[in-house]
Parts: structure tokens; sequence; C-alpha cells
């Protein structure tokens, strides 16, 4: 009887993860692109319930779509409609997290964090995220700089959603690609961070500003503070104590 009759012997494959490390290194990919289509492939694998009922998990489909267009060259196609996704996910997070209102055409801020009553594009909305305290964006991980938010804004997000197509390559997106990672970490929260960066640096800032102006910065009038700019008053006791 043939000995491999019941799928016998031993099978060895002859290839690894430096293998096709260096297959990547050929199609001059940088670090940093090749870290996004790390979490590309993550994102593409990964099934939804893993990512919880939030405003990421609600566009995993679309996003995956979108990943899908890159990965088959069609850069411009796959930008835009990321883009349009992290819109989605910035402008539903700040409507569920109270920090701005339902008004039509354009919502308003709540608080008073913000240069711009409205915001009224892509910059606006994720800048204005980034300062307010009580928006989940920025609370895990930074984002990048004001300026390179502003460039993705006007030079990628906003030629893209009005039908321009560009010669741009790959690596010109990695700014957009970064920032969907980001909302990853901080929508989704995958290493179930406990505490609240954007908290923190609310509380040193207020700390310092008391100290400047002669009072006391203590938690009690810290709390005061907080308390009448409609901050949670819970995440400012938890966090206080992180930055003494």
């Amino acid at each position: 009887m043939d000995g491999h009759f019941f799928r016998g012997g031993r099978w060895v494959i002859d290839i690894n993860d430096q293998d096709i490390m260096g297959h990547l290194f050929e199609l001059k990919l940088s670090k940093d692109m090749q870290l996004i289509i790390n979490y590309f492939a993550y994102f593409l694998f990964v099934d939804t319930e893993r990512l919880g009922q939030n405003e990421f998990s609600v566009r995993h489909q679309e996003i995956k779509d979108g990943i899908l267009a890159i990965m088959n060259k069609r850069y411009d196609t796959g930008a835009r409609q990321i883009s349009s996704i992290i819109e989605g996910i910035v402008k539903d997070s700040l409507f569920n997290d109270g920090c701005i209102d339902n008004s039509l055409p354009y919502s308003n801020w709540t608080g008073d964090f913000h240069e711009h009553p409205q915001p009224r594009n892509f910059f606006q909305l994720l800048e204005g995220a980034l300062q307010d305290p009580r928006s989940r964006i920025g609370r895990v991980i930074y984002y990048p700089p004001e300026e390179e938010i502003y460039h993705t804004s006007e030079m990628i997000r906003n030629p893209l959603a009005h039908g321009t197509r560009t010669a741009a390559i790959l690596e010109d997106y990695k700014a957009l690609f970064f920032i969907l990672v980001l909302l990853f970490h901080d929508i989704v929260n995958p290493h179930n961070y406990q505490f609240d960066d954007k908290y923190r640096r609310w509380i040193y800032f207020t700390q310092r500003n008391l100290r400047l102006s002669g009072e006391d910065s203590i938690m009690e009038r810290v709390i005061e503070i907080a308390g009448m700019q409609n901050l949670d008053i819970e995440k400012v006791r938890i966090n206080f104590s992180q930055i003494q």
C-alpha cells in the first residue's frame, strides 16, 4: 500500500517572514507604509464583533472597501473613501460625546473650547475634537501636529471630495491612513486603556494657570472649574492623581 495514501509524510514550507519582508523591500515601501499595510491587513480580516459597538465598527465594511481599493492601486478612490469614513467617525463620535449638536446645515460646538463656533470642514472637525477634552478622539494616543492635519484636509480630503484626480503615490496619503489607525485606537480602544490623556493634559494646564494666577491648584478647585466647563467630574478625579 502507498504510504502516502492517508496523507503521510511531512510537509516542509521553505518560505518565511524574512522572505516576504525582502519582497516588500523590493517595492521600496517605507517603514511607515509597511506598518500601515499591516494594520490594513488586520482591518480586512478581523471580525466586526471584535471591534465592539461603536462609530468605527459600524463602518467596518466601508473601511474594508476603501482598503481593497488601495490594495488594487486605486489610490484616489480608496483615499477618498477613507477620508469620508474618517470624517463620519469624527462627526458621529463628537455628537455621541455631547461635543456638537445636530443643527443644520452645520452643527454647533456645545462647549467653549473652540475658535470656530461651527465646524465646517475636515480640519475644523478633527482639530476641534482633539482640542475638546470631552471627545474620545485623542484620549489614548497622539495625533499628527495641527499643520499636518490642515495639510491632510486641504491637500488630500478637499480635492478628493470634489472629484480631483491626482498622480499621487501611496506615500502621499500616509498621514490620512495613520489618522484611521489612530481613530481605531481611540474609538475601539483595543488595549482597554483606562485613563484619559486629554483630561490629564487639561488638568495639567488648569493647574498651571491656577498657579500663575496665585491660586492653589488643589483638586477641589480643578473640579470646580471642570464643572463650569461641563466636563466629566469623575474623569477629573480618576486622572488627577496620575499627573501629580
